[in-house]
């Protein structure tokens, strides 16, 4: 149980340590194949949404788990934001009407609906499943008894002061260049044929991660150790509600944890695609297909359990496809005439989160 709770807490540092990574390497702007100019319109997207405070949204998404389960789901929406807005929860304004269905594979059940919810005025309002009518509630009410719950302060959160999460300046000046040169061997972009997405041509840019080569590097343990150590001089062991000798127990813990979890990426696939505007480098798009098939005889090992002779491969698929069109568009966003205001309902539930 321990050392599940440490590969949890792992994967978890490691994702808030190489978030870093993502800014930097908007700053050194790796080019990771690309031509020099395809690079420059794969980066270009970045200052030019900065400029977008609305768009209208579409997305399409599919899981299967063979044998076991599949779920699909597609919706579209619209969203604005206010930068000038005194109010952070007033400032979003968005609504979307998605559809769902889910199949139980093992059970032979199935089930499927819709779901609408709108953001404006700073009140969330959205369909109740079981009776098909509106709920809402008051942003402020719900995100203080959760602040108060957790000492963090949303409307600081929404405004960009992060000082509720304590002293986060020593975090950025870790060193995450050797991860940023580790990951440009397993990292490749490719710009395939172009498209067009609401009458503007768009370049389609397609990144490749290749996850079984990261976790057969031994370089990976010493890379994230590094990083551990300086976040843990930085202050976020404790962030992370870990002591110092958690944190020095899981570093050495770190070439055991990482050969465990490669296992489960040896067959593995992951790739991201991205869309930007030729023209005017919005984003018009972007996109994940993760693929990955585990070995019953792996699974059987890792459970304690015996597989079956005849046992197939657990395969896992994920795909997540999202359009943005109408940039800067102007939409109304309508609450509901009627519904049935749950904000009390929803502060009491926030304070016992």
């Amino acid at each position: 149980m321990k050392l599940t709770i440490r590969v949890v807490m792992m994967l978890a540092l490691i994702a808030t340590l190489v978030a870093p990574l993502a800014a930097s390497a908007q700053e050194e702007q790796p080019c990771y194949g690309l031509s020099p100019a395809d690079c420059a319109l794969y980066y270009s997207t970045e200052p030019a949404m900065k400029a977008v405070n609305a768009f209208s949204m579409g997305y399409t998404f599919a899981l299967s788990v063979s044998g076991m389960a599949d779920v699909n789901s597609d919706g579209s929406g619209n969203f604005t934001f206010d930068p000038d807005a005194m109010d952070p929860f007033s400032a979003v304004s968005l609504n979307m009407d998605i559809n769902g269905t889910a199949n139980d594979l093992e059970a032979g059940e199935s089930m499927s609906g819709t779901f609408s919810f709108v953001m404006t005025d700073g009140y969330f309002y959205m369909t109740d499943p079981e009776g098909g009518g509106w709920v809402g509630f008051l942003l402020s009410a719900a995100a203080d008894a959760m602040a108060e719950e957790s000492g963090l302060n949303l409307e600081d959160l929404m405004s960009g002061d992060l000082s509720s999460m304590g002293d986060m300046s020593a975090m950025e000046d870790l060193d995450v260049a050797p991860l940023t040169d580790l990951m440009t061997k397993y990292v490749t972009i490719e710009r395939g044929a172009d498209m067009q997405v609401g009458g503007n041509p768009v370049a389609v840019f397609t990144t490749n991660l290749d996850l079984p080569g990261l976790f057969a590097d031994t370089q990976l343990g010493a890379v994230i150790g590094n990083l551990i150590a300086g976040a843990s001089a930085a202050g976020a062991a404790e962030g992370a509600g870990m002591s110092e000798e958690e944190m020095q127990q899981m570093t050495a813990q770190l070439p055991m944890i990482i050969a465990m979890v490669g296992v489960f990426f040896t067959n593995t696939t992951l790739s991201m695609t991205q869309h930007v505007g030729i023209n005017d480098s919005y984003l018009y798009g972007f996109g994940i297909d993760f693929d990955m098939s585990l070995d019953p005889m792996m699974l059987a090992g890792l459970t304690g359990e015996t597989a079956e002779p005849d046992a197939e491969p657990l395969d896992i698929s994920l795909s997540l496809a999202v359009e943005l069109t109408n940039h800067n568009g102007m939409f109304t966003f309508t609450a509901p005439a009627e519904f049935v205001d749950i904000t009390d309902e929803m502060q009491s539930g926030m304070s016992g989160f």
